[in-house]
């Protein structure tokens, strides 16, 4: 089916007419409001194009329902739709977006995650809307799970984006690497982090720590992570365990939730290391646990960029990370902290006591890591994410 103008659809011509010139809608479309780095990047997207003077609108589909985001999109005042209630089949949040595009009459369809990407430009398409963008979080769709039957069909619905933001360079090449043709259309748009709203002070780190009990000479290695294989925990909480036998003072913490939670739990047990592993769950405000560590781990097996990291580098902290996707890209040339193999056991449990035993390279190293991290601050990301926008409509303007 070929996309019609959205002036040629008779019922769009008087709304068009009475918002008069200069203002484009945008409907920005996701799977759902959980907590999640893509979902966390889609709500802020939404606020920076609203600050930049487009009129935005959120869509939910809610495979999750009740998404722990809402209460963001609230506080930032834009509209927001949550397609589907708990229990209802999903099928029938796709009808309820049908009824939202014939309702609103968006310029733009922002899609964010494969179903939501699927779902989202098929109903853009039917119903004329002039123009479609897409937001690229993960690797692992261009990898393992490159043909599963929905990330096919995802990746074929992009030739009908106007304009590609790819989280990672990392994520542009893997896609360019499927089809060269997009590679015109796209741009790394790197997710932005309030750098400044991350940084701590003594203060802060005495009372973390003393609300989770630890003990002031502990070192503590923590992580931010959906508790999910790609995530690699398992793999973190094994180092841990051979380094824990050689520094007893050593202390894990794991703050997030997800499948593998009881799993990772059973396997702190198996390890004897229970006792020095601490999960605390999904938290909202990922600060006051930033704040307890000394040092911060990204294990992942694959990631797209690592929004967890660029705020724990923006809280100061040295970290220890897997050498995939994304995540060299975070590091940079900077020094501050390890770049390493995710499946190396004893490369992480040598690089966990090295800096376990050594607070003036944390220090320095934690510097360093909170000066990179600027790289990645919401500015930046708004101003690449904004500059694609002008490029969209501006290309179309003069086919026009």
């Amino acid at each position: 089916m070929s996309r019609r103008k959205r002036s040629e659809l008779p019922e769009h011509r008087a709304i068009d007419a009475a918002r008069g010139p200069g203002l484009e809608r945008v409907l920005i479309v996701l799977n759902d409001l959980a907590t999640g780095g893509a979902q966390r990047v889609a709500v802020s997207q939404a606020a920076w194009l609203a600050a930049d003077g487009y009129d935005v609108h959120v869509a939910s589909l809610e495979r999750l329902p009740a998404g722990a985001m809402i209460p963001e999109c609230r506080r930032l005042s834009v509209p927001t739709h949550l397609l589907r209630g708990r229990g209802e089949p999903e099928l029938l949040a796709a009808a309820r977006l049908e009824a939202l595009v014939r309702g609103i009459r968006p310029d733009v369809v922002h899609t964010h995650m494969a179903v939501a990407g699927v779902v989202g430009r098929g109903c853009a398409r039917r119903h004329g809307v002039p123009h479609l963008v897409t937001t690229l979080h993960n690797l692992t769709d261009w990898q393992e799970r490159a043909w599963h039957p929905l990330r096919f069909l995802d990746r074929k619905s992009l030739r009908w984006c106007d304009g590609i933001a790819a989280a990672s360079e990392a994520i542009r090449a893997a896609m360019e690497r499927w089809d060269a043709g997009l590679a015109a259309r796209t741009r790394v748009v790197y997710n932005g982090v309030e750098v400044d709203s991350f940084a701590r002070d003594a203060g802060s780190r005495a009372t973390a720590r003393e609300s989770l009990g630890v003990e002031a000479a502990a070192c503590v290695i923590g992580t931010v992570a959906r508790l999910e294989r790609r995530k690699g925990i398992d793999l973190l909480i094994g180092a841990f365990a051979a380094a824990h036998a050689a520094a007893p003072a050593l202390r894990l913490l794991v703050v997030g939730d997800g499948p593998e939670r009881e799993a990772l739990a059973a396997c702190a047990r198996e390890r004897g290391v229970e006792r020095a592993v601490r999960f605390v769950g999904e938290q909202r405000d990922v600060r006051p646990w930033l704040a307890a560590m000394d040092v911060f781990a990204a294990p992942s097996r694959t990631e797209g960029l690592g929004i967890a990291l660029i705020e724990a580098m923006a809280a100061g902290l040295p970290v220890l990370a897997s050498r995939v996707g994304g995540i060299p890209e975070v590091i940079g040339s900077c020094l501050c902290g390890e770049l390493l193999p995710p499946e190396a056991g004893s490369a992480w449990r040598d690089a966990m006591l090295k800096l376990a035993a050594d607070p003036g390279a944390r220090a320095a190293l934690g510097a360093t890591a909170s000066l990179r991290a600027r790289a990645f601050s919401v500015e930046a990301s708004r101003d690449a994410l904004c500059a694609l926008y002008r490029e969209v409509l501006g290309r179309a303007a003069k086919a026009a």
